[in-house]
């Protein structure tokens, strides 16, 4: 019995992480494309594409680029500050898009797992179980703060690519505030989830198999998969 959980443990989080993966992007894409730019989602990744924005200001930089390279005044500057601060807002709720789609969906699980706790103390359904992988969403986070911990030794400086640290810079806050802040806020949500809805004795194979599960839906996804299906 123990067996059949864990094997079926382990195959959800290889599909939850693709799940989360996907919608993931897909909060940037959202974001995107309702603020003009022609988004589009790959494996891993969100391309932002151009937008009616972008062309304005590039027409705006041809015509006087000289002026804008020695910061010299010309007549469209007021238009041209207008419209690059509104493309600098746009990317950042298109950065947004993604981590805030992640938390707001791992929350509606948590949500979800505190309504059915007044009746089921524990997972014993299948709902139930879906609850949790949604909640689970939050992992993420850790995940992030983890991976951008270990940057550092492994590159010599902490990555600069993730989405918490582009929106901190964009705040103009340091770096790593906001990984550090989701990233332990995930941790506490994760492990309150984990521990207080799994049944005990299915406790050990569960993180075992999750964590199994989630480094297998990672390697298959975005290492081999992933480029091949959505390049």
């Amino acid at each position: 019995m123990k067996i059949k959980f864990a094997i079926i443990i382990y195959f959800s989080f290889i599909l939850f992480t693709v799940i989360g993966t996907l919608s993931h992007e897909f909060g940037h894409f959202i974001v995107g494309r309702y603020l003009g730019s022609k988004t589009s989602i790959h494996y891993g990744s969100t391309s932002w594409g151009q937008s009616d924005l972008y062309y304005k200001i590039m027409k705006i930089y041809d015509e006087n680029k000289v002026a804008i390279d020695t910061k010299k005044e010309f007549p469209q500057k007021r238009e041209f500050e207008i419209l690059t601060t509104q493309s600098s807002k746009n990317s950042f709720w298109m950065t947004l898009g993604g981590p805030f789609q992640t938390m707001f969906t791992g929350t509606i699980g948590v949500l979800l797992i505190l309504n059915i706790r007044k009746r089921h103390q524990y997972a014993t359904k299948l709902s139930h179980w879906l609850y949790l992988f949604l909640a689970l969403f939050w992992l993420r986070q850790p995940t992030n703060l983890s991976s951008w911990i270990l940057s550092k030794p492994f590159n010599g400086r902490y990555s600069t690519s993730g989405d918490e640290i582009r929106l901190a810079k964009y705040l103009d806050l340091p770096e790593g505030i906001i990984i550090w802040i989701t990233g332990i806020i995930g941790l506490i949500i994760g492990g309150y989830v984990i521990l207080k809805f799994v049944p005990k004795d299915k406790l050990r194979t569960f993180v075992v198999s999750g964590f199994l599960g989630g480094i297998s839906g990672y390697i298959l996804w975005l290492k081999i998969l992933g480029p091949i299906i959505l390049p």
